[in-house]
């Protein structure tokens, strides 16, 4: 059997739920080509990992569609005149319909892309994000002979809701089955029209033998350790986590307390900025990436996870702390509810400065 993972980047440091599930199928002696917009040159969240042959099995998107058009458009004639008389045939041809593909048909890559799977012939297409699995419904909708799933998790989620009704339609007709990781995701897939049956549930797992609570943590220690970890963009809410942290300091001015926020992005810069302007330098720190085993040692030294996202699905950076045995405080959106017990997991809030102040 044969899977390729067609993806929006690998490795990632962000993603480390998708290199876990390949590890996973691969251990499974099944076959994995690894499809990818991007890849990426920092390997820090696959290292120990040498003997699976990650960066070797993954292929990048723009690799298959040579640059010249010359050079595209002579190869393109190579390869059809070669299988004009195949089986095969008819998937070339009907990738090259321009008025019912458009741009991705014009500029052949949709021809290469078949090529590309003909040669690999995968058992399974597994398309990370809605966005992945529409380009992999071109596929399919011209005949090639795969399964297609896909699995939704965030921001694909979030962009279905912006876009029409229409937006995956494609994607409803053409995939065998859509993986949803929490009620939230389920049910706005249905509104997009999604066939009650087409949905699986699955939530995003966690290795709870690398994932735990650590013997050696001080407990002796004064200050309050705060941690964070994600994305530093503008949904993931970081200035409200900072600003509460403000908040905290001026009621509970004899208590130590430090946060510290891991991960990059884009807003890095506005968020110092703002640390800088609260006089917060000593109580938060923007660690920057770090890997997978970086992130446990860190969450195994902290005493409370805190998450001020605007907008989740069900986060796995969650599970990785409860199972640490942190606390969480969090904000109430999405299907953390799902996860975090009022009172017994930790607490949750409206996505206000004043409201995670209070929890």
């Amino acid at each position: 059997m044969k899977v390729v993972f067609w993806l929006n980047q690998f490795p990632a440091v962000s993603e480390t739920f998708i290199r876990d599930q390949i590890i996973g199928i691969l251990n499974n002696h099944i076959d994995v080509t690894i499809f990818t917009s991007y890849k990426n040159s920092d390997v820090s969240s696959i290292k120990g990992l040498v003997k699976y042959s990650l960066m070797q099995r993954t292929i990048k998107k723009d690799s298959i569609l040579p640059r010249n058009w010359f050079l595209r458009l002579s190869r393109m004639l190579s390869i059809l005149i070669a299988n004009l008389l195949t089986a095969n045939s008819k998937f070339y041809l009907r990738s090259l319909n321009f008025l019912r593909f458009k741009r991705t048909s014009m500029n052949l890559r949709l021809f290469y892309q078949t090529h590309f799977i003909l040669k690999e012939n995968p058992d399974v297409i597994h398309a990370h994000f809605g966005n992945n699995g529409m380009e992999a419904a071109y596929l399919k909708s011209i005949g090639l002979p795969f399964k297609l799933i896909t699995t939704f998790h965030g921001f694909d989620i979030r962009k279905g809701i912006s876009e029409d009704n229409s937006y995956y339609d494609l994607l409803i007709d053409q995939a065998d089955s859509i993986l949803s990781i929490s009620k939230y995701n389920r049910q706005n897939l249905m509104n997009f029209g999604f066939k009650h049956d087409q949905i699986l549930d699955l939530n995003n797992g966690i290795d709870i033998e690398f994932f735990k609570p650590s013997d050696k943590k001080d407990n002796s220690l004064d200050t309050i350790q705060i941690i964070s970890v994600g994305r530093l963009t503008d949904e993931k809410a970081f200035d409200l986590a900072i600003k509460s942290i403000k908040n905290i300091l001026k009621e509970f001015t004899e208590q130590e307390i430090h946060l510290t926020i891991i991960g990059e992005g884009p807003e890095y810069a506005e968020l110092k900025g703002l640390i800088d302007s609260l006089h917060l330098k000593n109580n938060i720190t923007l660690a920057g990436k770090k890997s997978s085993t970086e992130v446990r040692n860190m969450l195994q030294k902290s005493d409370f996870f805190l998450l001020s996202s605007k907008a989740e699905s069900l986060p796995t950076v969650i599970l990785e702390a409860q199972a640490c045995g942190l606390p969480i405080v969090s904000s109430n959106v999405g299907s953390i509810l799902d996860i975090v017990k009022e009172g017994i997991h930790g607490y949750t809030a409206d996505p206000t400065v004043n409201d995670l102040t209070k929890a």
